[in-house]
C-alpha cells in the first residue's frame, strides 16, 4: 500500500506549483495591491519621526486668521512677504500660490510683485501642468523666459487604489522642454549652496544622481504597483522628515517684532494651511496632509539623500520578488508536510507569518520595499494545501484498510459461492469453445465435402473410364485423362495443405528460418512459375524489376507461399487480355522491402474487404477460369506476414481492380 507521505511527495509538488502559479497570476493582475499598500502605509507610520523641526525647510502658512485680510492674498501683500523673507537670506523661497493674473484684477502692485520675483532668482513660483506636458495654469508672465524659477506643484494620487499619495514627480518633459517640480527646485537651490548639483547616474545613466546617491525612478511595476502610470521622473516618498511642520503665518512674517533669522540658508515654502481652502490630501502618515507640507517633505527627502544622511527608497527586481515568492511558498509546503495536527499548523504558520512581516518591515526600515501580500498568501495556501492533501491521503489509507478487512471477511463468506461460480464460468467458457469448434468443424466439413466432391468425382469418373474402356481410347486420350486426375489430386493436396498450415499456425507449431533473401530474385522466381498459367488465360504478367538490390529478412518457404498465393489470386480473378503487374520497391520510410501485385479484375466492395483476411471467407468476385477456392489462402498469408514482422494491405474498388501490398523488414534495418 502506498504511504500517505509518499503520495504527498508525488502529488504535493503539483498542488504547490498550481497554488504558486495562481498566486503569481493574481499578483500580476494587481489583486494584492490593496494589502501591500496597507502594509506600506503601516511601515511608513511605524518609522515616521516625531520631530517637528526641519533643519532644511521652513513653512510659511496662510491660516484662517490670515484669510481675514482677504483671499487670494493681494500682490502687494505677497510682495511685502517676499521682501521681508529675502531680508534674512534664505536659500530659496517657493511660492505655492498661482499668480498667472493680478490680484486683484486691477492691481497696480502686480508690476511690483513681478519686480521682486525677477530681481531675486531664488524666488520660485508655481504652475500647474496639464495634458501633453503643457501648463494648465501658467506661472507669472514675467517668468516666461526664466524656467529655472518655475516649479509645478502637481501631486500624484493613487486614484486607482485608495486615493493616497505615496509618490512624487520630480520633473517631466514634452520632448523639447523640461519642467521641474517645486520640490525639486527647492532642493536643488538648497544643495547648490553646498556645491551639490543634480546629474545623471554613474551606474545607470537614466537615474538621477544627487551627491553620492543615485535615486532610481518609479517603474510601472515598482513594488506593489501593477502597470501604473510612471510618466516623468517619479520617486517613492519615504516620509522620514517631520510629519507636521511649525508654521510661520503671514502675520508673523509681516510683524517686524518677529525674529526671522532662523530661515537664513534654509528653503522656505509659502502655501495654504487653512481648512476652508481644502488644499490637502491623504498620505500614509496623515489623513489631511497640506500640499505645502508635501512639497516640503519631498524637498526634505532629496536633501537628506544628497547630504548622505539617508538612502533612496529601493525595490527588488521582478526576478528577486519571484524568488522571494517561491521561497515562502516552499516554506509553506514544508510546514504543511511537517505539521500533522491543525493547531500545530496554525501556530507555526502564525510564527512564520510574523517572521515574514518582520523581515519585510526590517527591509523597509533600510529603505527597501518588499511586497508582503503575495508571499504571505503563498505561505498559507501552500501549507493548507499540503496539509489537506496529507489529511485526505491519511483518511484514504484508513478507508482502504477498512475496505481490505471488509473484503477479507466477505471473501471468507463467499468462498463456496465463488468456487461454484468459477466452475460454472469455466464450464460456460468450455461450452463456448466447444460451440465455436463445432461450428468451425461443421463449416470445415461442409466446405471440405463440397470442395473435395468435384476433384474426387473427376478422379473416380476418369479412373472408371480408363479401367472399363481402356481399349477404346487412344494413348493421347488416356494421357489427357491422367492429367485431369493429376490436377484434381493436386487441388485436393492444396486444400489439405492449407488446412494443415492453418492448424500449424493456430497451434504455434509453424517453424520459421529467418534468413537474408534477395527480394528481386525471390519474386522473379514466383512470377516465372506463373507465366504458363497467365499465358493459358491470355493475361499479361509483368514484373517491374528494380535497379537496386533489395535484401530482406524472411523465411524462404513462407515468402514463396505468400507470393505464390497473391500472384495466383491475381491471375485467378483477372479476365482474359488484362494485365497483372508485380512491382518491387523499398518503402517510403526506407525500412521495408515492398511488393505490389496489381490486377485489373472486378475489384472488391467494402464488405468484401472487411472479410478479406478471415478464415473460410467467400467473397463476391468469382474466378474467371473455373478455379476453386477454399477461403483459407489470404488468412494464411496474413498470419505468415505477421509472424515475419511484415505487413499486408489491400487497396481496391469495385470495377477498378485490386492492389495487394506486402512488406518485409530490410536485412540491414
Amino acid at each position: 500500500m502506498t504511504l500517505p507521505s509518499t503520495r504527498i511527495l508525488i502529488v504535493g509538488p503539483l498542488v504547490v506549483a498550481a497554488a504558486l502559479i495562481t498566486i503569481a497570476g493574481l499578483r500580476t493582475q494587481g489583486h494584492f495591491q490593496f494589502i501591500d499598500f496597507r502594509a506600506y502605509d503601516q511601515w511608513v507610520r511605524w518609522r515616521s519621526t516625531a520631530a517637528i523641526n526641519d533643519p532644511y525647510i521652513t513653512i510659511v502658512g496662510i491660516t484662517e486668521d490670515d484669510l481675514q485680510d482677504g483671499w487670494p492674498i493681494t500682490d502687494r501683500n505677497l510682495a511685502a512677504v517676499l521682501e521681508r523673507l529675502l531680508e534674512h537670506e534664505p536659500a530659496a523661497i517657493g511660492v505655492d500660490l498661482y499668480r498667472d493674473m493680478p490680484v486683484p484684477a486691477d492691481s497696480s502692485a502686480f508690476d511690483g510683485l513681478n519686480d521682486v520675483i525677477t530681481r531675486h532668482p531664488n524666488v520660485l513660483m508655481v504652475a500647474k501642468m496639464g495634458a501633453a506636458g503643457k501648463f494648465e495654469i501658467p506661472p507669472p508672465s514675467c517668468l516666461s523666459d526664466r524656467p529655472d524659477q518655475v516649479g509645478f506643484n502637481d501631486l500624484l494620487i493613487d486614484t486607482g487604489i485608495d486615493n493616497v499619495i505615496r509618490r512624487a514627480i520630480l520633473f517631466m518633459d514634452d520632448g523639447s522642454n523640461h519642467y521641474f517640480s517645486l520640490s525639486f527646485q527647492l532642493a536643488s537651490r538648497y544643495l547648490a549652496l553646498h556645491e551639490i548639483y543634480p546629474r545623471t547616474g554613474d551606474a545607470t545613466p537614466s537615474n538621477l544622481r544627487f551627491g553620492n546617491a543615485e535615486i532610481p525612478p518609479v517603474q510601472p511595476d515598482t513594488g506593489a504597483y501593477v502597470r501604473t502610470d510612471a510618466g516623468g521622473y517619479q520617486i517613492l516618498m519615504d516620509f522620514r522628515g517631520p510629519v507636521s511642520y511649525p508654521v510661520l503665518t503671514l502675520h508673523d512674517v509681516l510683524n517686524p517684532d518677529v525674529d526671522l533669522s532662523a530661515i537664513r540658508g534654509k528653503a522656505v515654502v509659502i502655501g495654504t494651511v487653512a481648512d476652508s481652502l481644502k488644499d490637502h490630501a491623504m498620505t500614509p502618515v496623515k489623513y489631511r496632509h497640506w500640499g505645502v507640507e508635501l512639497h516640503a517633505a519631498v524637498a526634505n527627502q532629496l536633501i537628506r539623500i544628497a547630504l548622505g544622511e539617508d538612502v533612496p527608497m529601493r525595490v527588488w527586481t521582478e526576478r528577486a520578488e519571484t524568488i522571494w515568492l517561491v521561497l515562502w511558498c516552499l516554506i509553506g509546503a514544508a510546514i504543511g508536510f511537517i505539521c500533522r495536527r491543525p493547531w500545530w499548523l496554525l501556530l507555526l504558520l502564525g510564527v512564520t507569518s510574523a517572521c515574514l512581516v518582520g523581515a519585510t518591515a526590517i527591509a523597509f526600515s533600510l529603505q527597501t520595499w518588499v511586497p508582503v501580500a503575495a508571499p504571505a498568501i503563498a505561505l498559507w495556501a501552500a501549507a493548507v494545501a499540503v496539509h489537506v492533501l496529507y489529511s485526505y491521503e491519511k483518511l484514504r489509507a484508513m478507508f482502504r484498510q477498512l475496505r481490505v478487512v471488509n473484503a477479507e471477511l466477505e471473501q471468507t463468506n463467499r468462498t463456496l459461492e465463488s468456487k461454484v461460480q468459477e466452475r460454472t464460468r469455466e464450464l460456460d467458457e468450455k461450452n463456448v469453445q466447444l460451440t465455436d469448434l463445432n461450428r468451425e468443424k461443421n463449416e470445415f466439413l461442409g466446405m471440405a465435402a463440397h470442395d473435395l466432391r468435384s476433384p474426387l468425382s473427376a478422379i473416380q469418373g476418369f479412373a472408371d473410364t480408363i479401367f472399363e474402356d481402356y481399349d477404346d481410347y487412344t494413348k493421347d486420350q488416356i494421357i489427357r485423362f491422367a492429367g485431369i486426375i493429376s490436377r484434381s489430386t493436386n487441388r485436393m493436396f492444396a486444400m489439405i495443405n492449407n488446412l494443415l498450415d492453418v492448424n500449424a499456425i493456430e497451434t504455434g507449431n509453424m517453424n520459421y528460418s529467418m534468413v537474408r533473401i534477395e527480394f528481386r530474385n525471390a519474386v522473379l522466381d514466383v512470377v516465372d512459375r506463373h507465366r504458363p498459367r497467365a499465358e493459358e488465360k491470355d493475361i499479361r504478367l509483368l514484373f517491374d524489376v528494380p535497379e537496386q538490390k533489395i535484401d530482406i529478412t524472411a523465411d524462404h518457404n513462407a515468402l514463396e507461399q505468400i507470393l505464390d498465393n497473391l500472384i495466383s489470386n491475381a491471375l485467378k480473378y483477372s479476365p482474359a487480355t488484362s494485365t497483372v503487374t508485380v512491382i518491387v520497391t523499398v518503402s517510403e520510410n526506407g525500412a521495408y522491402g515492398r511488393c505490389d501485385i496489381c490486377d485489373q479484375g472486378p475489384g472488391l466492395s467494402a464488405e468484401d474487404q472487411d472479410m478479406l483476411f478471415q478464415k473460410f471467407s467467400r467473397l463476391s468476385p468469382k474466378p474467371t477460369g473455373g478455379e476453386q477456392s477454399v477461403g483459407l489462402g489470404l488468412f494464411i498469408v496474413r498470419k505468415l506476414v505477421d509472424s515475419m514482422e511484415g505487413s499486408i494491405s489491400c487497396k481496391s474498388a469495385v470495377g477498378s481492380g485490386s492492389t495487394f501490398t506486402v512488406t518485409f523488414p530490410l536485412a540491414n534495418r
